[in-house]
């Protein structure tokens, strides 16, 4: 029996600091531009990859500039983020 996979869809999502007040953007070309990227976390992007498969963007400097806990993501990741994130579906949108 051939194993079956589901292909995720290509999108991403703004995960803002004030829960439950995020939106999805829609991934209309082959990958998500850097510079979008760094608009939506307000910096420099760090990077964590997480189990699912999917990436999670945060701003880099973000303890440093004392940003407010972003609850969302800090969920998502199992750890305390900070500032602005954008979760994209799959590493293959970076």
């Amino acid at each position: 029996m051939k194993k079956q996979t589901i292909k995720k869809p290509r999108c991403a999502e703004y995960l803002t600091t004030t829960p439950c007040q995020g939106y999805v953007i829609d991934v209309e070309k082959a990958k998500f531009p850097f510079s979008q990227l760094q608009e939506l976390v307000g910096g420099y992007v760090e990077v964590l990859y997480l189990k699912d498969g999917s990436v999670l963007c945060f701003n880099e400097d973000g303890r440093s500039l004392n940003l407010p806990l972003n609850i969302d993501a800090s969920l998502l990741a199992g750890m305390d983020i900070v500032g602005n994130a954008v979760l994209l579906s799959h590493k293959g949108l970076l």
